[in-house]
C-alpha cells in the first residue's frame, strides 16, 4: 500500500493544488538584517539545496559536480550577495517556486555566458537550446518537476528517520516489514514479499504478526513524517494539508 495510507486523520481535508509548504517566519528572518539572519539562512540552505542540485542535473543533465557548483554560484552570488531572500513576498505564491525560478533563470544566464566564450561542452546541456531568448521563463512542467524532486526528498528524510527510530527502539522486526511491504516495492527493487514468508523469517506467531508490525511502522512513518513537513509548515492546519498533498502526488 501507500506510505500515506496508515492513520491519515481526517482533517486532512481536500488535497491543494501542489505541495506548497514553507515556513515563512524563517523566510522573512533569512531575508531581513539582524542576530537570526545566518541561522536562518543556513537553515533553508541545508533544507532546499538537495532539492535544488537533483532538478539541475535532471533539467540539464549536469553530472553531480557540475550540479553542485552552479547551486554553490547561486547561493554566494544571489542569495547571500544580491539578499534574494529578501525578495519574496508571501503573499506572491510559494517560496519554493520563488527559489527555483531564481536558479532556473541563474543557471540559464551562467550557461548563455559559458556558450559565448566557448566554454560550453561539446555535447551541450539538456534544454538549453529550446529556451528563448530574453527573459528565461520557467514553465508549469518545470514547476511540477521541482515538486516532485521536493516530494522525494521530504519522503526519503522521513524513511531515513524512520530507519533511525525503528534501529534505536527495538523495532528492528517492524522496519524489516516496512522494507519488504512499503519501500522495496514502492522503489522497484523487489515485489511485496508475502506475510507468511515475513512471519516465518522473523520467527514470529503468526502473519497477523507481522501484519500488525506493519501497522506499528507506518504509524512511526507517518509522525516521521509530519516532523519533516512542520520543518517546512507554520501551523497543524498547513501540516495537514501538506500531507494530503503528499498523498495525492504519490497516487
Amino acid at each position: 500500500g501507500s506510505l500515506l495510507d496508515s492513520n491519515a486523520p481526517e482533517s486532512a481535508g481536500k488535497p491543494s493544488q501542489a505541495f506548497h509548504s514553507t515556513y515563512w517566519p524563517l523566510v522573512r528572518s533569512a531575508g531581513a538584517a539582524g542576530e537570526e539572519r545566518e541561522a536562518a539562512l543556513e537553515h533553508l540552505v541545508r533544507q532546499y539545496s538537495p532539492a535544488l542540485k537533483q532538478y539541475l542535473r535532471t533539467k540539464f543533465g549536469f553530472d553531480s559536480a557540475t550540479a553542485d557548483d552552479y547551486v554553490q554560484g547561486f547561493l554566494v552570488d544571489k542569495v547571500i550577495k544580491r539578499d534574494l531572500i529578501a525578495r519574496a513576498e508571501e503573499g506572491k505564491g510559494k517560496f519554493r517556486t520563488f527559489l527555483v525560478t531564481a536558479i532556473y533563470r541563474c543557471a540559464i544566464d551562467r550557461l548563455r555566458r559559458e556558450k559565448s566564450r566557448k566554454r560550453f561542452p561539446e555535447n551541450g546541456f539538456i534544454g538549453l537550446d529550446s529556451v528563448p531568448e530574453g527573459e528565461p521563463a520557467l514553465t508549469v512542467e518545470d514547476r511540477k518537476a521541482f515538486d516532485n524532486v521536493f516530494v522525494r526528498q521530504v519522503l526519503a528524510t522521513a524513511v531515513h528517520r524512520l530507519s533511525q527510530y525503528c534501529s534505536s527502539h527495538d523495532h528492528a522486526a517492524a522496519w524489516t516489514v516496512f522494507y519488504h511491504r512499503v519501500l522495496s516495492p514502492a522503489l522497484d527493487i523487489s515485489e511485496a514479499k508475502p506475510y507468511t514468508g515475513l512471519a516465518r523469517e522473523l520467527d514470529l506467531v503468526s502473519e497477523v504478526e507481522a501484519r500488525n508490525l506493519l501497522v506499528t511502522a507506518k504509524r512511526i512513518f507517518r509522525r516521521e513524517l509530519e516532523s519533516v513537513v512542520t520543518e517546512y509548515s507554520n501551523d497543524s492546519a498547513e501540516v495537514d494539508a501538506e500531507l494530503a498533498d503528499l498523498r495525492r502526488l504519490l497516487l
